[in-house]
């Protein structure tokens, strides 16, 4: 009797047991299908990673100011493109012929008329035939008492040299008899046209009028 109970009971727990062990198997599985379902879905959609540092739109500059570019002044000149050009009282072959123009002689350039250039020769109004000539525009001194005396040294343009010409005044400012603009020397004219373009006085020589001025460095001319 006692061994009949034994068995039953022994039956009874290892009925558990057993049933137990398939609750955990069959709990098992179910744990293994969940992660097997986890598995099969379709990763999350990421955007891509990238290094490239986002672009920012460039900024505006600042408009910049122009340049303005200092103004060059020139004054004009007529070139003379052949020998023996006439230089005649009015514009047209019809004038007389008061002197002739040497090849590349630059003369002021102070009109034009009827195909004629007017220019000063000997202090008098000529013309010169543009067919014979072009223009040149040379860089001008800002300066316009310097100008004034390259102006009225122009004008003497084929006045004859004559050695020991009377000066306009003796240095100091008294006039001197027998001046005339007819004939000049180096230091008379010198003399003359800073009197008369710049106000200045000039020595009756050219040995003290050099001493007279300052001496100015061959890039500023």
């Amino acid at each position: 009797m006692k061994f009949k109970n034994l068995a039953a009971f022994a039956v009874s727990i290892a009925a558990v047991a057993t049933m137990s062990g398939c609750a955990a198997a069959s709990e098992k599985e179910d744990i293994m299908q969940d992660n097997n379902i986890t598995d099969s879905l379709p990763p999350e959609q990421l955007p891509p990673v990238t290094d490239t540092p986002e672009q920012l739109p460039p900024e505006e500059e600042a408009p910049s100011a122009p340049v303005v570019k200092p103004e060059v002044k020139t004054a004009a000149y007529i070139s003379v493109t052949a020998d023996g050009v006439n230089l005649r009282t009015g514009a047209g072959t019809n004038y007389t012929v008061v002197g002739s123009a040497e090849k590349n002689t630059l003369y002021s350039l102070l009109g034009e008329e009827n195909g004629w250039y007017m220019t000063k020769y000997k202090d008098k109004t000529v013309y010169l035939s543009k067919k014979y000539c072009v223009t040149v525009d040379l860089p001008s001194s800002a300066n316009k008492t310097v100008e004034a005396v390259i102006s009225e040294g122009s004008k003497f343009l084929g006045v004859p040299y004559v050695y020991g010409a009377t000066r306009l005044h003796d240095g100091k400012g008294n006039m001197l008899k027998g001046f005339t603009t007819a004939k000049f020397d180096c230091s008379s004219l010198m003399q003359y046209i800073f009197y008369k373009g710049a106000g200045q006085l000039l020595d009756v020589t050219t040995r003290t009028q050099v001493v007279q001025g300052v001496t100015v460095k061959k890039s500023d001319l």
